[in-house]
């Protein structure tokens, strides 16, 4: 409700670190089923200590927006350093990125009611969760494989 309003622009911040988390997430397990545990260690603890030094300095000068773009930050180092250190020990399995491009194409009705405004949240983030759904489909960026299972999933 409208009590938590002031809430919004954080949250909208630190919804952009959940791509970077996705990435992290999905190549950290990779990591983690290789052994690589070094890696795992190594990358986890620079963006530890990036998050940390930036959150102390951009907390105190621009209170909870620098604090969330700390956290976008820090989530971007570790899917960085996750991917390169995949992409160094094992350049086969490194993830592509001919999707990047499709994908972000797909976003672009999102970002458009972002800074359209004056839609409700709730029904800017359905329009938008559509829309994004609709074109990552037509633009043929959902891997074959993720289909097939909806499509399994479906025929149950």
């Amino acid at each position: 409700g409208p009590e938590f309003s002031a809430a919004a622009d954080v949250l909208r911040i630190q919804g952009l670190a959940l791509i970077a988390s996705f990435v992290a997430g999905a190549v950290g397990f990779v990591l983690l089923s290789l052994k690589m545990y070094r890696a795992l260690m190594v990358t986890s603890l620079v963006a530890l200590i990036a998050t940390t030094a930036l959150a102390a300095v951009l907390a105190s000068t621009s209170g909870a927006e620098g604090a969330a773009l700390a956290t976008v930050v820090g989530e971007g180092v570790l899917a960085t350093g996750s991917v390169l250190a995949l992409r160094r020990a094992h350049p086969n399995l490194s993830p592509s990125v001919a999707a990047l491009p499709r994908s972000a194409l797909a976003a672009a009705p999102g970002v458009l009611l972002y800074l359209v405004g004056g839609i409700p949240d709730v029904a800017a983030v359905a329009l938008a969760t559509v829309a994004y759904a609709a074109l990552l489909l037509g633009l043929r960026a959902v891997p074959d494989e993720a289909l097939a299972e909806l499509r399994r999933l479906r025929a149950r």
